[in-house]
């Protein structure tokens, strides 16, 4: 996920949680999940790059 729909996902996770759909648990959880994800493609794209520059 790009930064930007990483920020919807955690928008969205704080949405839910306010409305009462996930309890505090379960919203830890899938933020914990998203900001991961978020660190893992971000480091998936810099690396990337940097393949792509040293050609």
């Amino acid at each position: 996920m790009r930064g930007s729909s990483c920020a919807e996902v955690r928008s969205q996770l704080y949405v839910a949680s306010d409305a009462g759909y996930l309890d505090e648990q379960r919203f830890d959880e899938l933020m914990n999940l998203a900001i991961e994800t978020g660190r893992i493609v971000g480091g998936l794209r810099v690396s990337v790059e940097k393949r792509r520059d040293a050609k």
